[in-house]
């Protein structure tokens, strides 16, 4: 549905299921992925001036099992998970960079400068928040869970005014919530 209302509009007919869309911060690019195809890759679309769409293309490609993409807020950069870890692609260039070798849930601070990162439990039993620079550079750990019994969360990480908001695994089913914040 359009903000101003209206007929909601198809912007995929793939044989795939198309799943994760991210908008970009202009509100005029969807970013997508085929997450159950054997590849998963990555997809986009721009919304042309009179409201249709142009035909999805590829974003990505010989990156296996891309997917659960997010545009950095000036969208310059787009950070996806991949069966070879947490990747970054350079929007303006298609230049995608490695950040993290095993996968990772990304989410962007207030601006663009850092990409924040929700690891998967490490060989001593933690999982880990990390923090990288887009430009490069070695991720800097900033929290970590250190309960020996409450390790597992679930996907998902947002960060607001460095606060990191994350669901929790160990509670039923249900979606629990903690807030950590550093200095």
């Amino acid at each position: 549905m359009r903000a101003a209302g209206g007929d909601e509009v198809q912007i995929t007919t793939s044989p795939q299921e198309d799943w994760n869309p991210t908008w970009a911060p202009d509100g005029q690019s969807l970013v997508w992925d085929q997450q159950l195809h054997v590849d998963s890759v990555l997809w986009t679309s721009r919304r042309r001036s009179d409201g249709t769409w142009e035909p999805a293309h590829l974003l990505t490609t010989g990156i296996p099992s891309a997917s659960i993409s997010r545009y950095s807020p000036d969208g310059r950069w787009i950070v996806f998970n991949s069966r070879n870890g947490l990747r970054l692609l350079e929007v303006s260039t298609s230049h995608v960079r490695d950040v993290y070798p095993t996968g990772a849930w990304g989410a962007w601070g207030e601006g663009s400068n850092v990409l924040y990162f929700a690891t998967g439990v490490d060989s001593t039993g933690h999982f880990t928040i990390k923090s990288v620079s887009p430009s490069g550079g070695a991720p800097k750990t900033r929290a970590y869970g250190n309960d020996p019994v409450s390790q597992g969360r679930r996907y998902g990480l947002a960060v607001s005014h460095g606060r990191f908001f994350f669901p929790l695994i160990e509670r039923k089913a249900d979606i629990w919530v903690a807030e950590v914040q550093f200095k």
